[in-house]
């Protein structure tokens, strides 16, 4: 899934610092959950993202089913551009594999919003 948030003023760059400091406060939740439900818990991490735009993060949630030890992954890759913010993110049930093939567009992603002239996503060349 691709997103393109633009603030005011330095609201982006406000925005990176308190996605980090969320996912410090909140390395581990417990999942809500009906009571015949396995119960889950979610993990999250912060990393250095790929080296675009102006500053870059990937946060790496790990969703864990505590009665059956399994676990499904997922990232969302979030680059500042001036003012606003390029988000890719994968999906649980995607395979990792998956999941970098999805990360691999944001270099695309980043260049049509620092482009003059951005071209259609399903362009020809």
């Amino acid at each position: 899934m691709e997103k393109l948030y633009s603030f005011p003023g330095s609201g982006a760059h406000q925005a990176m610092q308190d996605i980090r400091t969320l996912v410090g406060r909140c390395r581990n939740v417990d999942l809500p959950h009906a009571s015949w439900e396995p119960a889950e818990t979610a993990s999250f991490a912060v990393a250095e993202g790929p080296p675009l735009g102006d500053e870059s993060l990937v946060v790496h949630a790990t969703v864990t089913a505590t009665t059956q030890g399994s676990s499904d992954h997922a990232d969302a890759t979030v680059v500042r551009v001036g003012s606003s913010l390029v988000v890719i993110s994968s999906v649980l049930t995607l395979t990792q594999a998956e999941a970098d093939t999805v990360a691999a567009f944001m270099p695309v992603a980043v260049a049509q919003v620092t482009s003059n002239h951005p071209e259609p996503v399903d362009a020809v060349s």
